[in-house]
């Protein structure tokens, strides 16, 4: 069977120094793929101008270079839902995995999406006013062509359930896998790196944890308000060191003003991007990781921080719990006394830490690449055989 994968729709968020992960999800995957499932082809469909990802060259992997592709979103798109479906319907391949929410609509080939968000149903100010358009309008479309879809958890499916008219059974829970990244830098000259990163933005001194992209949803400047209360009443020695790169509405300066704001701007750290292959570093240094989101798809960093032996603090509400069940502690994102309550417990409780320690390390084993990619290989399957 010959399978057809997209690097078209995400655009850049599969290029060099990226803020997001999906760079890191798709080599994983395409790893992954010819080890479990040799016997079928693989076509990664990509841009001439998208940084190659970093997979060993196999036989069974063909990248497809597209020509004519827009850089600019708006011109990508109108690619996608022209040339790009005549140009998958020729190249001979049995299944498409779109990559990005939506698919080519002129699409014939039997095709399966990967959900890759869906905070537009819930966080509309977080999107301009034509991508939020365009969401709405081709997502359901998109859900209701497809012969099967990739949910990254089970809060995620049932969003879409909840907002999309399509059988339940189209819809596939399957939990994202670790980083190859994070599991092959916990010791060596990467791992020495990062160590020797966090000993110069920490001061030396003990810190808390939060990596992510600065987007809205990610609740950094309510972190930053709960990190200044412990401040404040605990006279906490830590420092915070946010890892992240700027969304555009929110960027490293805005949360250090925040945390001028608050008279902690000595104790707050913005350093922008850590190179993936460090960061593991960060994680098995820290006190814990905080990650007080309102939304997310999936939390890779929940699983990070876990699989590394450090401790979790997280949102007690959508995939933030389901991922992390009772092996983190879990608080109000909306309420700043709830997060640094959370924080405070965790670092004074000795006991309470050795457990979320044990419970994550046992938990993160859920979360594998392999498990991830057989899931996909018998969605594929399926779907091109029906």
């Amino acid at each position: 069977m010959r399978i057809g994968i997209d690097n078209v729709s995400p655009g850049h968020a599969t290029g060099f120094g990226t803020i997001g992960g999906f760079r890191h999800f798709l080599q994983d995957t395409l790893t992954w793929l010819v080890k479990i499932a040799p016997q079928h082809e693989y076509v990664l469909f990509q841009p001439r101008w998208a940084d190659p990802l970093d997979i060993t060259p196999h036989a069974s992997v063909r990248v497809q270079h597209c020509a004519g592709v827009p850089k600019q979103r708006i011109g990508r798109v109108m690619y996608e839902q022209s040339r790009y479906a005549r140009l998958i319907d020729r190249s001979g391949i049995d299944v498409f995995l779109a990559c990005n929410n939506v698919i080519p609509l002129r699409l014939k080939t039997p095709s399966v999406v990967l959900m890759a968000s869906l905070q537009y149903f819930d966080f509309p100010q977080i999107y301009s006013w034509l991508n939020l358009v365009y969401l709405r309008r081709m997502v359901p479309r998109s859900l209701q062509k497809v012969r099967g879809a990739l949910a990254s958890s089970h809060t995620s499916k049932q969003t879409i359930l909840e907002r999309v008219n399509v059988p339940s059974e189209r819809i596939h829970v399957v939990y994202y896998g670790l980083s190859a990244v994070i599991e092959g830098n916990r010791r060596g000259e990467e791992y020495e790196a990062g160590c020797r990163m966090v000993e110069s933005l920490s001061g030396g001194k003990p810190y808390i944890l939060s990596v992510s992209s600065f987007y809205w949803q990610k609740n950094l400047f309510r972190l930053v308000e709960a990190f200044a209360l412990l401040k404040r009443k605990q006279g906490l020695s830590h420092r915070l060191l946010l890892v992240g790169g700027d969304s555009g509405k929110v960027t490293g300066r805005d949360l250090l003003e925040h945390a001028r704001a608050l008279g902690v701007e000595d104790s707050v750290v913005c350093p922008g991007v850590i190179v993936h292959a460090r960061i593991a570093a960060f994680y098995m240094n820290a006190s814990l990781t905080v990650m007080p989101s309102l939304y997310e798809t999936f939390g890779h960093p929940i699983v990070e921080a876990m699989s590394c032996g450090c401790p979790v603090v997280t949102s007690n509400i959508g995939t933030m719990a389901e991922i992390a069940q009772n092996c983190a502690a879990l608080v109000d994102p909306y309420s700043a006394d709830s997060i640094a309550e959370g924080m405070a417990r965790v670092l004074s409780d000795i006991d309470l830490k050795k457990n979320m320690v044990s419970c994550g390390l046992v938990r993160a084993r859920d979360f594998t690449a392999e498990i991830q990619t057989r899931e996909y290989v018998r969605v594929l399957e399926g779907a091109a055989r029906k």
